[in-house]
């Protein structure tokens, strides 16, 4: 054990754990993780200790539980690829990069990431195509989706974790397929009253995935994979992923978004081919690791120890 390099994964829970997991073990770091209950990640060989820490609302109790585990057992690096960990996670960076190096998305890479309008509006000035979108924060705004193509997909504007209201915005998103279930939707909820919302047209076609890993403004791997089922079946979460050949011309998009945002690290890009006009446009921007990580090592890319290797 001695001489190692070790890791700390904060939130270590669900498939994209098991990854990271398997991929720092693999390559020879020690692992170590803190969850809020212990999972199936506590039995993986490659685990070198588990903790359970069940208060993860209590910020601060928490911050002080992961670095008392830094210094327990010498950690080297942080990771986390919970949207919610990785911003408490660089409020307290000062504090931990005394000891370890943080391997998440900065602050202003996150800005653009967590908020959907930001990104959109960023993609259209540098020329990427994005479906027609309206930001909406109160009803009056409904009135500019009047002459929009039906069905229209409503979505929270942003994930920042910075309004404590946003939480009780209790979905993901939903679908109306006409001008008036859309306004009797925002009469009944009302989701302005917690954050601002998104009303996108509708793109029905393949799903498109493009992770990306950048290293002081270069690329240095990439993939792309198709979505071939999701649950629910319609915008449901893929459960069913091809890798696919890269489109040069996606990858030229995805490097000159990522590198607008000042992306150090990995990011995952969500892309759509709409069936009405065949164009690929993008939907939003990961700033994490993603579901289907295992994917990608699975086809030769091991994202994981490559951030880790740059870092």
């Amino acid at each position: 054990m001695k001489g190692k390099k070790s890791i700390l994964i904060v939130d270590l829970q669900t498939q994209i754990g098991i990854a990271l997991v398997r991929s720092f073990g693999k390559n020879g770091l020690r692992v170590y993780g803190i969850c809020k209950r212990k999972n199936a990640m506590f039995f993986s060989k490659y685990l070198t200790k588990g903790y359970i820490f069940p208060s993860f609302d209590d910020e601060k109790k928490l911050m002080d539980f992961v670095d008392q585990i830094i210094k327990r057992h010498d950690i080297d690096y942080v990771i986390s690829y919970f949207e919610k960990s990785i911003v408490l996670l660089n409020r307290y960076r000062d504090r931990f990069e005394k000891n370890s190096k943080l391997l998440i998305s900065q602050t202003d890479f996150l800005d653009y990431a967590l908020d959907k309008h930001k990104t959109l509006q960023l993609a259209e000035q540098l020329g990427i195509p994005t479906p027609k979108t309206v930001l909406i924060t109160n009803n009056k705004d409904l009135y500019a989706c009047k002459d929009f193509s039906f069905p229209v997909v409503v979505k929270p504007s942003s994930r920042t974790y910075k309004n404590p209201n946003q939480a009780k915005m209790d979905f993901r998103r939903e679908y109306f397929r006409s001008y008036s279930n859309l306004l009797k939707f925002f009469e009944a909820f009302d989701p302005c009253r917690f954050s601002p919302v998104l009303v996108q047209e509708y793109c029905n076609g393949e799903e498109i995935g493009f992770p990306v890993l950048m290293n002081k403004g270069k690329c240095v791997a990439c993939m792309q994979y198709k979505t071939l089922r999701t649950y629910p079946v319609n915008g449901g979460t893929p459960i069913y992923r091809e890798t696919t050949a890269i489109d040069p011309q996606l990858k030229e998009d995805s490097i000159k978004l990522l590198k607008a945002m000042n992306l150090d690290g990995v990011a995952e890009i969500d892309y759509i081919k709409d069936g009405k006009d065949g164009k690929i446009k993008l939907l939003e921007v990961n700033g994490r690791f993603w579901g289907s990580t295992a994917l990608s090592m699975k086809s030769g890319i091991d994202f994981p120890y490559l951030l880790y290797q740059y870092a």
